[in-house]
């Protein structure tokens, strides 16, 4: 007896269901599942029917029988060998013509294929009728003469269409300011020049460039800082930073007695000078007396700052 190395193959269960199947002589089952089982890799066994009736156990072999009760689901290879149809669909889940060359596995079953002489597309040319029968074309019965065609009917207008639509709302356009703008660079220096306190200035131009806008805006602006600089706040030396002051600048031009620009009476401060700058504060009468009666030099918060060791 020889030896065959041991593999394994799906088995459709499914088939014991079916009707064929369990009608099948018992024979025959075995028959086919002999074939099932020695065919090669691409489902293609060379048919050796004495051989067969041997290692079946002594089955009685016909191969008219055989044909007959597996017609559906062998084909006949022109050299002779059968292909079991549906064999490689069920062992690797794809047809012959979806097998990947670059696979192992798919290269083995296209190579075993190829050695029967069947390649990509073969097997289905050999299931399919090479003489398929001629089907005689519809006799289809001509159309009646639909006449001439109509006349085309030009749709009714209605002359009072406009007049019915609703009135849309219509926005007005927004007012240009005409004359020229006065939030310039040069404006804004020449009046910065005028303020005492020079710090904050880049916030005060910000400010500036943002609410002079107008010649009427230029000229508010210079009568607010004229009664600012006359005011008695700025006499005893408690002037704003520019930020500040150009922020609230509007508040100076009708009256400059109507700003609320200290939070105490101006009676509360005194202006003191820094030892350092050389700027006017102003500070509460209790701090300033604090100071002369400990005969201490005024350093402002500036000045302190920088001399502050790091």
């Amino acid at each position: 007896m020889r030896k065959t190395k041991p593999r394994k193959r799906y088995s459709d269960c499914a088939r014991w269901h079916t009707k064929k199947w369990r009608t099948m002589p018992t024979h025959l089952k075995v028959l086919w599942q002999y074939i099932w089982e020695n065919a090669n890799c691409a489902g293609i066994w060379e048919p050796e029917l004495a051989l067969m009736g041997i290692e079946a156990g002594g089955v009685p072999i016909n191969e008219t029988e055989i044909k007959k009760a597996f017609g559906e689901d062998i084909l006949i290879l022109p050299h002779g060998e059968w292909y079991i149809i549906g064999f490689i669909k069920f062992q690797y889940g794809k047809e012959l013509e979806q097998m990947n060359p670059k696979s192992m596995l798919h290269a083995a079953v296209l190579a075993a294929a190829k050695d029967k002489g069947i390649g990509r597309g073969r097997i289905m040319g050999l299931m399919s009728n090479p003489i398929a029968p001629e089907i005689p074309a519809p006799i289809v019965a001509p159309l009646p003469d639909p006449g001439p065609a109509p006349e085309a009917i030009e749709p009714v207008k209605d002359p009072t269409y406009k007049e019915k639509q609703p009135e849309l709302p219509t926005i007005p356009p927004r007012p240009v300011q005409a004359g020229t703008y006065y939030g310039t660079t040069t404006n804004f220096e020449s009046i910065w020049a005028k303020y005492p306190q020079k710090t904050g200035k880049r916030g005060a131009w910000a400010h500036f460039k943002a609410q002079c806008r107008t010649a009427a805006d230029w000229e508010a602006i210079n009568i607010a800082l004229a009664n600012y600089l006359k005011s008695p706040r700025v006499r005893d030396g408690y002037i704003q930073d520019g930020e500040t002051w150009f922020n609230n600048w509007k508040d100076w031009v009708a009256d400059p007695n109507a700003a609320i620009e200290k939070k105490k009476p101006d009676d509360d401060f005194v202006p003191i000078t820094c030892t350092t700058c050389s700027r006017k504060f102003a500070v509460p009468k209790d701090v300033a007396k604090a100071i002369a009666d400990e005969e201490k030099d005024f350093v402002c918060r500036d000045c302190r700052k920088r001399e502050r060791p790091e």
